[in-house]
C-alpha cells in the first residue's frame, strides 16, 4: 500500500492541502451543525416554556378555586399548536389536576414526575417542567410534551446544509490548491530532473538558477556549491589518473625491457649449456693431479704404468694426435742430420 512518502511530491502536497481543508472544512461544518442544533433546541425549550408560563397562570385561578374543568379547559388551548402532544397540571401535592392528551392517552402518561423547571429530550419528544406561581408563592406545576419531528426535520435541514457548504467549499480548495502546490513543488521537480540529467550524462559542469533567497535558493545555491566540488575532486581524479596511467606504462616499459634482457640472458646461458654438453659429448675431460715425470714427461696411470703423453691422453679422452714437428726441433734435427752427412763441415 502506497503512503504519502511513495507517491510524487506534486500529488502529495496537493493530498495534504486537500486532507488539511478537509479537516478544518469538517470542523467548521460540524461546529456549525452542533450550533444550529443547539440554538434550535434553545429556541424551542425558550417557546415551549412561554406557553407553560401562559397556560400556567391561566389556570391558576381553577388551581386555588380547585376547578378541574377549568383547568382542562385552559390546556385545551394548546391544542392550537399542533406539535404539542401532551400537557398536565398538578397541585401543590404533586397529584394531577388537569391533564390534556392529543392522542387520548391517559394524563400523565407521557411524561413522569421531574423535578420542577426543568427539560429533557428523549428519541421523540421534548418534555418541559415548568412550576405555577401565584404571588410568589408555588401553586401547583404543569408537564408539557412537545413533539420534536421539527426538530429532526431541522437537524437534517443544518445537516444537508453543512454537508452542502462542505463539498462547495472543497470543490473551489481543489482547483486552486492544483495550481498553488505547484510554487513548491516546481523547483523540487527541476532539482530532481536537473540531478537525473547530470547522473545520466555525468556532466557536473551544469548549474540551477537561484530564483529566490528562501529555503529553495538556499537548497540550490548549495547544490551548485555541491556540483562544484564534485566537478573539483573529479577534475583532480582525472588527472591523478593520468599521471598513474603514465607511470604504470612506463614501468610496463621497463618490465618489457627488463623482460627481453632475461630472456637474452636466458638463451646465451642455453647457448652456454648446449656447447658444454657438445663439449662434453665430443671429448672426455680430465680433472684432479697428473703425476708426470719431471725429465721424461711419462704419465703415470691408475696401474701404475708410465705411459707416453699421447698415449695417456688418447686413452683417457677422444682426442687423436698426428705427428709434427715443432720448428726449434726441426732445425735442432736437421742440423744434426746435416752434420753427420758433411762431417768436413764442422
Amino acid at each position: 500500500m502506497q503512503t504519502l512518502r511513495d507517491i510524487p511530491v506534486i500529488w502529495s502536497l496537493y493530498l495534504i492541502i486537500l486532507l488539511v481543508s478537509a479537516g478544518s472544512l469538517l470542523y467548521a461544518s460540524v461546529s456549525y451543525y452542533m450550533y444550529c442544533n443547539f440554538e434550535l433546541q434553545k429556541a424551542m425549550v425558550t417557546e415551549l416554556e412561554s406557553l407553560a408560563q401562559i397556560a400556567g397562570l391561566s389556570s391558576s385561578d381553577a388551581l386555588l378555586a380547585d376547578n378541574r374543568a377549568g383547568a382542562a379547559k385552559s390546556l385545551s388551548a394548546l391544542k392550537a399548536n399542533k406539535n404539542i402532544v401532551a400537557a398536565d397540571i398538578y397541585d401543590k401535592k404533586g397529584e394531577l389536576f388537569a391533564s390534556f392528551s392529543r392522542y387520548d392517552k391517559p394524563g400523565g402518561s407521557l411524561s413522569d414526575q421531574m423535578p420542577n423547571n426543568t427539560h429533557y429530550f428523549d428519541d421523540q419528544y421534548l418534555h418541559l417542567f415548568c412550576d405555577i406561581t401565584i404571588n410568589n408563592s408555588k401553586a401547583g406545576s404543569i408537564s408539557i410534551v412537545h413533539d420534536a419531528a421539527v426538530l429532526r426535520s431541522q437537524k437534517w435541514k443544518f445537516l444537508c446544509i453543512a454537508a452542502l457548504i462542505f463539498v462547495s467549499c472543497m470543490g473551489l480548495i481543489a482547483l486552486p490548491s492544483l495550481f498553488l502546490q505547484g510554487i513548491i513543488s516546481a523547483p523540487i521537480l527541476i532539482l530532481a530532473s536537473t540531478m537525473q540529467k547530470i547522473t545520466r550524462d555525468k556532466d557536473y559542469t551544469f548549474r540551477m538558477l537561484k530564483g529566490t533567497n528562501r529555503e529553495m535558493g538556499l537548497l540550490i545555491n548549495d547544490f551548485n556549491k555541491m556540483m562544484h566540488a564534485i566537478l573539483s575532486h573529479s577534475l583532480s581524479f582525472e588527472k591523478q589518473a593520468a599521471q598513474s596511467s603514465a607511470e604504470m606504462q612506463t614501468t610496463q616499459r621497463n618490465l618489457l625491457e627488463e623482460r627481453r634482457k632475461l630472456l637474452k640472458a636466458e638463451h646465451q646461458i642455453q647457448l652456454l649449456t648446449a656447447m658444454q654438453g657438445k663439449s662434453c659429448a665430443e671429448g672426455k675431460m680430465l680433472s684432479g693431479i697428473v703425476p708426470i715425470c719431471s725429465s721424461c714427461k711419462k704419465i703415470r696411470d691408475e696401474q701404475g704404468y708410465w705411459l707416453r703423453i699421447e698415449t695417456y691422453l688418447n686413452k683417457h679422452t677422444q682426442a687423436e694426435f698426428s705427428h709434427d714437428m715443432c720448428p726449434e726441433c726441426s732445425k735442432k734435427l736437421y742440423q744434426e742430420m746435416q752434420q753427420q752427412m758433411h762431417p768436413e763441415k764442422k
